[in-house]
Protein backbone atom coordinates (compact mmCIF):
# COMPACT_ATOMS: atom_id res chain seq x y z
CA UNK A 1 0.00 0.00 0.00
CA UNK A 2 2.71 2.63 0.66
CA UNK A 3 3.78 2.03 -3.28
CA UNK A 4 1.01 3.12 -4.46
CA UNK A 5 1.92 6.79 -4.93
CA UNK A 6 4.96 5.27 -6.79
CA UNK A 7 2.99 5.15 -10.27
CA UNK A 8 2.21 8.68 -9.90
CA UNK A 9 5.21 10.02 -9.25
CA UNK A 10 6.30 7.80 -12.32
CA UNK A 11 3.90 9.60 -14.15
CA UNK A 12 3.98 12.58 -13.39
CA UNK A 13 8.25 12.73 -13.97
CA UNK A 14 7.56 10.94 -17.68
CA UNK A 15 5.18 13.39 -19.12
CA UNK A 16 5.53 16.17 -21.12
CA UNK A 17 5.08 19.69 -20.21
CA UNK A 18 4.31 20.41 -23.29
CA UNK A 19 1.03 19.33 -25.08
CA UNK A 20 2.16 19.49 -28.51
CA UNK A 21 5.66 17.39 -27.72
CA UNK A 22 5.45 13.11 -28.79
CA UNK A 23 5.47 11.10 -25.74
CA UNK A 24 8.83 10.40 -23.68
CA UNK A 25 9.90 7.04 -24.00
CA UNK A 26 9.29 6.04 -20.14
CA UNK A 27 5.55 6.88 -20.46
CA UNK A 28 4.24 3.50 -21.36
CA UNK A 29 6.12 1.46 -18.77
CA UNK A 30 4.72 4.45 -16.01
CA UNK A 31 1.19 3.38 -17.49
CA UNK A 32 2.44 -0.34 -16.97
CA UNK A 33 3.59 0.48 -13.23
CA UNK A 34 0.46 2.22 -12.67
CA UNK A 35 -1.78 -0.44 -13.93
CA UNK A 36 0.15 -3.12 -11.78
CA UNK A 37 0.16 -1.20 -9.02
CA UNK A 38 -3.84 -0.21 -8.51
CA UNK A 39 -4.60 -3.61 -10.04
CA UNK A 40 -2.48 -4.91 -6.65
CA UNK A 41 -4.47 -2.42 -4.28
CA UNK A 42 -8.13 -2.92 -5.95
CA UNK A 43 -8.41 -6.29 -7.78
CA UNK A 44 -6.65 -8.67 -5.94
CA UNK A 45 -8.29 -7.75 -2.39
CA UNK A 46 -11.91 -8.16 -4.80
CA UNK A 47 -11.11 -11.41 -5.89
CA UNK A 48 -9.59 -12.60 -2.41
CA UNK A 49 -13.20 -11.79 -0.86
CA UNK A 50 -15.19 -13.21 -3.79
CA UNK A 51 -13.31 -16.47 -3.54
CA UNK A 52 -13.48 -16.49 0.99
CA UNK A 53 -10.00 -16.75 0.80
CA UNK A 54 -10.40 -13.28 3.66
CA UNK A 55 -12.99 -12.09 4.81
CA UNK A 56 -15.39 -9.06 3.41
CA UNK A 57 -14.11 -6.99 5.97
CA UNK A 58 -10.33 -7.03 5.44
CA UNK A 59 -11.16 -6.46 1.93
CA UNK A 60 -13.13 -2.98 2.73
CA UNK A 61 -10.33 -2.33 4.93
CA UNK A 62 -7.39 -2.63 2.50
CA UNK A 63 -9.75 -0.66 0.01
CA UNK A 64 -10.78 2.14 2.22
CA UNK A 65 -7.06 2.51 2.58
CA UNK A 66 -6.31 2.90 -0.98
CA UNK A 67 -9.00 5.10 -1.92
CA UNK A 68 -7.93 7.52 1.21
CA UNK A 69 -4.69 7.68 -0.42
CA UNK A 70 -5.96 8.07 -3.83
CA UNK A 71 -8.20 11.04 -2.95
CA UNK A 72 -5.23 12.37 0.02
CA UNK A 73 -3.16 12.27 -3.27
CA UNK A 74 -5.75 14.41 -5.61
CA UNK A 75 -5.58 16.92 -2.82
CA UNK A 76 -2.56 17.44 -2.70
CA UNK A 77 -2.41 17.66 -6.79
CA UNK A 78 -5.50 20.19 -6.38
CA UNK A 79 -3.36 22.14 -3.64
CA UNK A 80 -0.08 22.44 -6.08
CA UNK A 81 -2.39 23.51 -8.47
CA UNK A 82 -4.44 26.38 -6.86
CA UNK A 83 -0.55 27.98 -5.52
CA UNK A 84 1.17 27.60 -9.32
CA UNK A 85 -2.24 29.50 -10.43
CA UNK A 86 -2.79 26.79 -13.11
CA UNK A 87 -6.43 26.97 -11.73
CA UNK A 88 -8.99 29.68 -13.50
CA UNK A 89 -10.26 32.09 -10.90
CA UNK A 90 -13.99 30.98 -11.30
CA UNK A 91 -13.34 27.57 -10.11
CA UNK A 92 -11.63 28.98 -6.73
CA UNK A 93 -14.79 31.56 -5.92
Amino acid sequence: MLLTPVPMLIINTCSPADAFSERPAGMHWAEFLSAFFFTGCFAIPILLALTDAIQWGAALTSLAGTLTLCALCCVGLYQKAKESGMLGDSLLT
